[in-house]
């Protein structure tokens, strides 16, 4: 399956939550291909690294399981202007490493928190300033209002996220008819945060740049705004 690299760069208009696969045909070399389209955080993403020490966070209501309506809530009042520009390399068979740099707007300094459930999460910085202690509990990250300023924000994140034949954000299947391998997307409601650290809810829309490294010789597809069906990228 492995080898070279395709680089899909998307960039989005606030939208609901559409859904967006992407499949990937079999293997071999690697290719770029730039591409521009929209999706919101919580829409799904066509196919997409070293860990730091992490800090529990107990029993903080907003860092439970899930998202909740107290955690949603604030964060709408707290976070504007929400941009992503996230980065998949696909050429692994059982999981993806990805970086996701996430820019947004406060109007002042607190923490902030963002939702990831995949497999591994790496290096995190803020504001150019590498966090060397992580507040991550393996549903959310915080970020400390210290790492944050008012006004623009960006923070860069690594991680690993899970590819298999079922129960992940990247779904592996072998057509028995044609005999290929196609890698799709499956972000139902809620699991966009299982695939790549994010504000994983409808009402903090978001504009989004994406690039997949993936095999030369395999197709990588999406939905594009304003068009019926899938697009080659």
């Amino acid at each position: 399956m492995f080898g070279s690299v395709t680089q899909v760069a998307v960039q989005s208009l606030p939208l609901c939550r559409p859904h967006l696969p992407g499949i990937l045909s079999d293997p071999s070399a690697r290719r770029r291909s730039v591409h521009n389209m929209l999706i919101s955080v919580a829409a799904a993403v066509i196919a997409f690294a070293s860990s730091t020490s992490a800090t529990h966070s107990g029993s903080d209501s907003l860092m439970g399981t899930g998202v909740s309506r107290t955690l949603a809530t604030a964060r709408a009042a707290q976070i504007r202007d929400v941009r992503y520009e996230l980065m998949l390399n696909l050429t692994e068979r059982d999981s993806a490493n990805g970086t996701v740099t996430v820019r947004f707007k406060v109007a002042k300094p607190s923490d902030v928190i963002l939702d990831f459930r995949g497999q591994r999460l790496g290096k995190v910085s803020s504001n150019g300033k590498p966090l060397e202690s992580l507040d991550y509990n393996g549903a959310h990250l915080r970020v400390p209002a210290a790492a944050i300023v008012a006004g623009e924000n960006q923070i860069t994140i690594a991680f690993v996220t899970k590819i298999a034949a079922a129960g992940a954000s990247i779904i592996r299947y072998r057509d028995a008819t044609d005999g290929s391998e196609y890698l799709y997307t499956l972000l139902v409601p809620a699991d966009a945060n299982q695939l790549f650290p994010c504000f994983d809810q409808p009402d903090l829309k978001a504009r989004v740049k994406f690039i997949a490294i993936a095999p030369n010789d395999w197709r990588v597809l999406g939905l594009l705004v304003g068009d019926p069906g899938l697009q080659r990228l």
